[in-house]
């Protein structure tokens, strides 16, 4: 199957969801790369994006060390009140910075919202 920008795109647009782990990220960019299948079209823009994606996990190439982890408190019930940690895992600043330098590459923009739940 020829890699396009479309698919490339998802690939990061599952990452920044949090559907696809910075690994799955890189392990398929450097899988891409190996196999040089992209789209005849794409292939200049596809040369500078995919390998950027495959060192994501490389420090000083990277986009830092792997995602950062948010911590939220929140107190439930009456008297002594009892905390429930959830721990989200999230790209930090960096990475999504980073995705979104490539999304505009491949001629797309994200748009990040931050939502409280």
């Amino acid at each position: 199957m020829k890699i396009t920008r479309q698919s490339t795109a998802r690939k990061l647009q599952a990452y920044l969801k949090g559907r696809l782990t910075q690994t799955a990220l890189v392990d398929w960019a450097e899988q891409a790369m190996m196999k040089g299948d992209f789209a005849p079209a794409d292939a200049a823009v596809l040369r500078k994006v995919v390998p950027r994606i495959g060192v994501a996990d490389v420090r000083g190439f990277g986009w830092d060390d792997g995602a950062q982890s948010a911590e939220m408190d929140r107190a439930k019930g009456a008297g002594p009140k009892r905390k429930r940690r959830v721990v989200l895992r999230v790209p930090n600043g960096q990475q999504i910075a980073q995705c979104a330098r490539l999304l505009r590459l491949l001629g797309f923009r994200a748009r990040i919202e931050v939502v409280a739940a």
